[in-house]
């Protein structure tokens, strides 16, 4: 792994865009995509030697079954592994209502490696409306609720 700020910044935007070719070429090949994200530490930027790749995945036709969803996506791109984190639509969707800490790291600090635009737009609405109801604010690397979730018909 590169040690020097430079280095590092070089092999970050090599892996980022290997990591394209690889979503175009081999990810949706095995499903009907809709949105590939990487996020956490090459996202950001603040990777260390041993740091995987996570990947974030949205799809349709994907297998009911966690573990197959992880083997099928599972891979290594320029000797970083890729973890992949699979979900359906539907999924990814409530997540997003839920303020989950996934959905949210992938969708403020992320880089979008393929996306239907009009699905990312249509999560982005959510992933709003969902911080305004549940006071969703980020402090350090967590994501916290400034108030509770108003219950319809209160």
């Amino acid at each position: 792994m590169p040690e020097g700020r430079e280095e590092r910044a070089k092999f970050r935007e090599r892996l980022i865009e290997a990591l394209r070719a690889h979503v175009r070429d081999v990810v949706a090949k095995r499903c009907a995509l809709r949105l590939a994200i990487l996020y956490g530490s090459f996202a950001r930027g603040d990777w260390r030697p041993g740091s995987d790749a996570d990947l974030l995945l949205v799809a349709d036709g994907l297998p009911a079954d966690a573990r197959e969803r992880w083997e099928t996506f599972y891979a290594s791109v320029m000797g970083v592994p890729v973890e992949p984190h699979a979900f359906t639509p539907e999924e990814f969707e409530e997540m997003v209502r839920r303020g989950r800490m996934t959905a949210a790291d992938a969708l403020t600090e992320g880089v979008v490696l393929y996306a239907e635009p009009s699905y990312l737009s249509r999560v982005l609405a959510l992933f709003e409306r969902a911080k305004e109801e549940l006071g969703l604010v980020k402090l350090g690397s967590a994501w916290l609720r400034r108030r509770r979730r108003r219950h319809r018909g209160s």
